[in-house]
């Protein structure tokens, strides 16, 4: 089972960092109130890459 974490800024609470961890891969998403992701990226990966994407 993968988690998700939230963490909201006190200076800036309209943006918020979310790190999702599926068990396969770790996303770190950038999210500011009433709009869509700003950017993401790639963290970490927990299994092993696969052969074939």
């Amino acid at each position: 089972m993968g988690s998700l974490t939230k963490y909201v800024s006190n200076d800036r609470p309209d943006f918020t960092l979310n790190i999702e961890d599926d068990n396969k891969v770790c996303y770190a998403y950038l999210w500011k109130e009433y709009e869509n992701i700003i950017p993401h990226v790639w963290l970490y990966n927990v299994a092993p890459t696969p052969i074939d994407p």
